[in-house]
């Protein structure tokens, strides 16, 4: 595969064309990093349900002609959430983070065109790889006293202990511990 990333907004129309690559990096991801880290794969379900902005604010990334990375997006109030990110699991690692560095520059881009604030990203409390990937990119990571930020301005349905949200919805397949963190994408993702 070539270097160059090439990114895009993800449509439903590339997510039919793609499902099949999703799914495998879904599989993967979820097998290599565990379910503590990353949670169940998603299935062709998740991947299609709708979310407010999904279709306008998530991202695609190619290399050549193949998927090796996706951002799923949605909008709260004034704001983007990321609710997963994958990858093809066989890059090297600074591959990946030029792959993550890209989709978040095409989600904020759209969301900077419609004035919208922050991004914020839920990281299970196993994810140590992550959470060091979102405060070297200039994330912060919410704490205890300003998590209701968070919390309530999404509607979230968890609660709060110390500086972890604790997710009280099953259903979801994410982690039951998690960071939220957040960065001012009217200054970052240029």
């Amino acid at each position: 595969m070539s270097a160059d990333i090439s990114t895009t907004i993800l449509t439903r129309e590339n997510v039919t064309e793609y499902i099949a690559a999703i799914l495998k990096i879904e599989k993967d991801t979820s097998r290599r990093l565990g379910k503590n880290a990353y949670g169940r794969p998603w299935n062709s379900e998740n991947i299609y349900y709708d979310l407010p902005g999904k279709w306008q604010y998530s991202s695609m990334a190619m290399m050549d002609s193949d998927l090796v990375g996706y951002l799923i997006v949605s909008r709260w109030g004034n704001n983007l959430h990321g609710h997963r990110m994958g990858m093809t699991i066989d890059l090297a690692g600074m591959t990946k983070v030029r792959i993550a560095q890209a989709l978040y520059k095409e989600s904020s881009r759209a969301g900077r065109r419609e004035g919208l604030e922050y991004f914020s990203a839920i990281v299970p409390t196993d994810n140590a790889a992550t959470q060091r990937y979102y405060l070297k990119e200039g994330f912060e990571q919410l704490d205890g006293s300003n998590l209701s930020w968070f919390i309530e301005g999404k509607g979230f349905d968890g609660h709060i202990e110390g500086d972890i949200l604790k997710d009280r919805e099953p259903v979801t397949g994410e982690p039951s511990a998690s960071y939220v963190y957040r960065i001012d994408i009217r200054k970052a993702y240029l």
